[in-house]
């Protein structure tokens, strides 16, 4: 679920499967957080600390994936819409996530647009 509260826009997602006895299994973990954020516009995460964080866990591969900070032009979040009447969400990422023991993942050309939490 996204949120929004001050000025820190965070957004996390998770794939499952489900067992026999029908108990979720959760595969991939995925969440980022931008701060600050006052308005529409493109964000660069560059230091996680000042700007916020990405992550990224493949339970199936056994990797956990953190962004490729070296390269901070290729890990940002662009916010096309910030309605904060009706608490509306909208925009598109990009990151680059790297594991010296797993294969580069490249996300490119993700979106969002939902409600979100305040």
């Amino acid at each position: 679920m996204p949120s929004y509260f001050k000025n820190t826009f965070s957004i996390g997602v998770q794939k499952s499967v489900y067992n026999l006895t029908n108990q979720p299994i959760v595969m991939q973990l995925f969440d980022f957080s931008v701060k600050p954020v006052y308005d529409t516009g493109k964000y660069y995460i560059k230091n996680k600390n000042l700007t916020g964080g990405v992550g990224f866990e493949d339970q199936i591969s056994k990797c956990t994936y953190t962004y490729n900070d070296k390269d901070s032009l290729q890990n940002w979040v662009h916010i096309t819409k910030l309605d904060k009447t009706n608490l509306i969400i909208s925009g598109t990422f990009n990151f680059l996530f790297t594991n010296t023991t797993c294969d580069t993942i490249k996300m490119t050309s993700g979106r969002f647009d939902a409600k979100y939490t305040y």
